[in-house]
């Protein structure tokens, strides 16, 4: 069945989530980010591949900054700066980085050094210990013709708990892997 027109802007959080493995949060470490994808769906929620929509993506929510966009147009090679991409088959991306960091070794020196001057962007270390009362990043995307949509990315200052590798760890038990050295063959 062919999908009907376009009539809704959809929102969806593919990094981090259970099904990808990544976790569900994001860790406040300044670096980590999240993707998110923009889809334009019929009234039955089934991608609309040859709809067309230029979306604006912000962070209004949150400790969270745009790191990038795209479309997946593999016939494009045009360098996407800013916040602003037009979607293809449907579809649209925007990758979202945590802008706090509350848990990086020496943060005191990032505080000093890291500074994007052609971003104007720059990472609020935070030295308060109040990372944990820290609000979801929520960003929303606006496209001429659809509602707005919005998603949530829900953080985290406890990589014990949240962190890829914490996450893989409680996935597969360690016990299951084999090492090189103990090859025998």
């Amino acid at each position: 069945v062919a999908p009907g027109p376009a009539t809704t802007l959809q929102l969806s959080v593919d990094v981090p989530s259970p099904a990808t493995g990544t976790g569900s949060r994001l860790i406040l470490d300044g670096n980590d980010a999240g993707l998110i994808r923009a889809a334009l769906v019929d009234d039955n929620g089934r991608l609309v591949p040859d709809a067309a929509a230029n979306v604006t993506f912000s962070v209004i929510v949150g400790s969270g900054r745009v790191l990038g966009i795209g479309n997946g147009n593999p016939a494009s090679h045009r360098f996407q700066p800013g916040n602003v991409t037009d979607t293809y088959g449907g579809l649209a991306r925007v990758i979202v980085q945590v802008s706090t960091d509350c848990l990086s070794k020496n943060r005191q020196i990032m505080d000093q050094v890291n500074w994007d001057e052609g971003a104007k962007q720059r990472t609020l270390v935070d030295q308060s210990g109040n990372c944990h009362t820290l609000l979801p990043i929520v960003v929303q995307a606006d496209a001429p013709g659809f509602d707005s949509a919005q998603v949530r990315l829900d953080v985290s200052a406890v990589p014990e708990l949240d962190s890829p590798q914490a996450i893989a760890a409680s996935t597969v038990p360690m016990e299951t892997f084999s090492y090189f050295e103990d090859f025998d063959g």
